[in-house]
Parts: structure tokens; C-alpha cells; sequence
């Protein structure tokens, strides 16, 4: 009788627990970021093998390797890469920012060189990458802009993928969360000293 009692009392512990995890669950981007700034640096690849721990001569290896395969060519003075949405294919501009010498964010811009409607091109790249996102394991969150629509964001690990509309092109960033989460904090104890001087 005492088992079956302690049995008892150990499944409503664990089930107690349960609960409470599942709770604890992330519901706003502000709390995705600070999670995925604090987490610990994955080495998973981002876009075409590009990935955080690579150093400038890494990248650039990477770069002209992909560049002799054709997977990313030159065009308008723009490093570009081919994007199939079905039906539309896009040639967005990529950019690379690094922080100490370490690859810190990959920028695809979508320049509006089609004439078509901003939202267009952003909800086609959206629905292109949900799907394939979600299955890998990123949390979307989406959040107003100052113009009204809606930037999009996907969260895995210290993996921050956002796509934002601006007037004249869609940008789509694979940003470090904890190097974001430095700069952000840096900027907000200077801005406190600064406020502090005055």
C-alpha cells in the first residue's frame, strides 16, 4: 500500500512538472530574444553552409566556392543568389557583417526589381520558408513595424532569421542572437550613461 501511495504522489509530482514546462513556454519575440542571446553558441548551418564560428577567410573560401559551382554569381556590382519561389524566382543581393572577425549575420535583400508590390514579395518569401523552418525546429513570431505590416521572425538557438518590408525591397537576415544581445546591451548601458552625463 505505502508503494502504490509513493507511485501516486511521484506521478502527480512529475505530471506537476510537466505542467509547469509547458507553461513556461516563450510567447513573446522580446522573450525569444533574450533566450536566444543567452543560449550557447550553435554551430548549425545557416544558408549554403555558411555558419557563425567561420572567420573572414572561412567566409570568403565558402564564398568563392559557391561562386565556381554557381549557387552565388555577380550581378550589378552585387554578390546575388538565385531564389525559386514557385512561380517567381528572385536574385537577391548578399551581404555578410562580421564581429571580431567572425561571421555575425548573412543579409539577403530583395530589391524591388520587378515592380511588384513589397507585401508580394514578402509574403511569398514568407510562405516559402515556413514550412521548411518550422520543420527544422524554429518558434515564428511576427511583430508590427512602424508602417503597419508585419516583420517576421524565426528563433532556434542563437539563430535569429527575420524577414522586414522597407518602401523599396524585403531584407531577410540569419543573425547571431547572442551577439545581437551584446550589442543591444552595450547600447542600452550607453544610452543610460549618456542620460546619466545629463
Amino acid at each position: 500500500m505505502k508503494k502504490q501511495i509513493v507511485l501516486c504522489l511521484l506521478f502527480v509530482f512529475l505530471f506537476s512538472c510537466l505542467s509547469v514546462e509547458k507553461n513556461k513556454e516563450v510567447k513573446t519575440l522580446e522573450q525569444a530574444l533574450i533566450i536566444a542571446g543567452n543560449s550557447p553558441n550553435a554551430k548549425d548551418s545557416l544558408f549554403l553552409g555558411f555558419n557563425f564560428g567561420m572567420d573572414s577567410c572561412e567566409t570568403v573560401y565558402v564564398i568563392d566556392s559557391l561562386i565556381k559551382t554557381g549557387k552565388l554569381f555577380h550581378q550589378d556590382s552585387y554578390l546575388r543568389y538565385k531564389f525559386n519561389i514557385s512561380p517567381l524566382t528572385y536574385s537577391p543581393a548578399v551581404g555578410f557583417v562580421y564581429s571580431n572577425d567572425t561571421l555575425s549575420k548573412i543579409s539577403l535583400a530583395f530589391l524591388n526589381e520587378e515592380n511588384q508590390p513589397i507585401e508580394l514579395i514578402q509574403n511569398a518569401i514568407t510562405a516559402n520558408i515556413f514550412k521548411t523552418l518550422s520543420s527544422k525546429g524554429y518558434k515564428s513570431y511576427q511583430e508590427k513595424n512602424i508602417s503597419g505590416t508585419n516583420d517576421y521572425y524565426f528563433i532556434k538557438n542563437n539563430t535569429l532569421i527575420s524577414l522586414k518590408a522597407y518602401e523599396r525591397f524585403v531584407i531577410m537576415s540569419y543573425s547571431n542572437a547572442i551577439i545581437e544581445q551584446q550589442e543591444k546591451l552595450k547600447k542600452d548601458s550607453q544610452t543610460k550613461q549618456t542620460l546619466s552625463d545629463l
